[in-house]
């Protein structure tokens, strides 16, 4: 071996454990960087010939540097992170109307409802009572007032929901706008730097919807929201938010690009959002309606049979045509006369109490659905209940794969100080056995022109 390629070996090497070096190092100066996938200098691609450097600045060229990565984890953890993305969203809404319902508690409707049949018992134990119908109007304030809270803060959930909906479309839109700005700049140049930036953005894109991404040949990447393409190369779709409004309550749909409808938005935070705004608060509202109209159906249709203590009847208890919780009110006269509320079955018996009797017993008759009021009423909690205590258990199942892919792709992808300081030490004594035996050569050259 001459001279001239032990110097081109040594020199090959120096290029080579210098860039390895700064390559650690940024490694380590990245440890905490979200995002951030290690690199390694893949020594075994690099010539004899110098080929795998920049002959400009001695730098190994960009192909020669591996960005560490393990598609399939992130594939499976973009996945799991949309679904715990939905459970723990629809978590913290079930608990919200769990807080709506307040049960068990004063201040519950099943309380109030219980009131409010007392209230009839106490008006059949002393039918002549001024006093008792005097409770009997209080207690169906109450009672009404309790329907149009819940109505209303259901609706005012629903409402901040949607509202939240739009939020999160556009920033489901800005991050695709960046990803189209990354695809150009990928395309052009491979930075590893910019791939990293690219697969931040995906991960926060994974916790908003329902999402897949596609690495292409050429860097780019390519993402489909439920199974539409609405990302690929520069060019991207905008997703749109449409809202309707019947009965008083939103229905949303999401457009892509003002074209066909996205159907299947069932993940992610977007998902858990619109599966609550467009079933659950309005199928809990549907509910109460039912419960609403019901009872002031059966207790108008009682106390029109009635008399007062002056013997008027024909005079209703709640108030005519309610169409549900929101409009659940007592009859103004009722409200200004207490006297008008009815206990007697016949005229001119004031001690007479078979009607209040009989509303107080209407909470014992399967008057809706099969069922008694109550029993509808904790049917209704029960099934709110359970849906908490299963969102729950979701999210915590769901907290526990998500960890454990990220665990696992943290093992191959992130920065270990300890093992990029051990690679660090490795390559600065490769680096100094090279230049050792540069000058190495150096004293033998020297040696050797000494002789002439």
């Amino acid at each position: 071996m001459s001279i001239s390629e032990i110097l081109n070996i040594s020199k090959k090497a120096i290029f080579n454990y210098r860039s390895a070096i700064n390559v650690t190092a940024k490694n380590i100066a990245n440890v905490n960087t979200e995002g951030y996938k290690r690199r390694r200098v893949d020594l075994s691609s690099v010539t004899s010939q110098l080929q795998g450097f920049n002959q400009m600045n001695g730098e190994l060229i960009q192909e020669n540097i591996v960005r560490i990565k393990n598609s399939f984890v992130e594939n499976q953890l973009y996945y799991e992170t949309q679904n715990l993305a939905k459970y723990r969203l629809d978590e913290s809404l079930f608990n919200q109307i769990e807080d709506i319902f307040a049960e068990p508690s004063d201040a519950g409707l099943s309380k109030v409802l219980q009131d409010f049949w007392d209230s009839w018992n106490t008006l059949a134990t002393d039918p002549e009572s001024v006093t008792a119908r005097n409770i009997v109007k209080d207690k169906g304030i109450v009672l009404s007032n309790t329907f149009k809270r819940y109505y209303t803060s259901l609706v005012q959930l629903q409402r901040s929901s949607a509202e939240d909906i739009g939020k999160k479309v556009e920033k489901v839109n800005s991050i695709l706008s960046q990803l189209a700005s990354l695809n150009t700049r990928l395309v052009a140049n491979k930075s590893r730097d910019l791939m990293d930036e690219r697969d931040r953005l995906l991960s926060e894109l994974s916790e908003l919807i329902n999402m897949k991404a596609r690495e292409e040949a050429n860097g780019a990447v390519t993402v489909l929201v439920g199974n539409q393409i609405v990302l690929s190369g520069g060019n991207y779709s905008e997703l749109q938010v449409d809202l309707s409004m019947e009965n008083n309550l939103y229905n949303v749909e999401i457009y892509v690009g003002g074209g066909s409808q996205l159907t299947n938005v069932d993940s992610g935070e977007i998902g858990s959002l619109m599966h609550m705004v467009n079933d659950e608060i309005p199928e809990i509202v549907r509910e109460l309606d039912n419960m609403a109209v019901t009872l002031s159906i059966y207790v108008n249709t009682l106390h029109v049979k009635g008399y007062s203590l002056e013997g008027k009847t024909g005079i209703r208890f709640f108030k005519n045509n309610i169409t549900g919780a929101s409009n659940f009110e007592l009859n103004n006269e009722i409200v200004d006369d207490p006297t008008l509320i009815v206990a007697s079955s016949r005229p001119d018996e004031p001690g007479n109490n078979e009607i209040a009797m009989a509303i107080h017993d209407l909470q014992y008759r399967d008057i809706i659905s099969g069922s008694t009021v109550s029993d509808y009423y904790n049917a209704l909690v029960s099934r709110i209940g359970m849906k908490s205590q299963e969102v729950e258990f979701l999210r915590s199942s769901q907290e526990k794969v998500v960890t454990g892919l990220q665990n696992t792709l943290d093992s191959i992808s992130g920065v270990s100080l300890d093992e990029e300081m051990t690679n660090l030490m490795e390559y600065q004594h490769a680096y100094e056995a090279a230049a050792k035996m540069v000058k190495t050569v150096d004293e033998l050259i020297q040696t050797v022109l000494s002789l002439v």
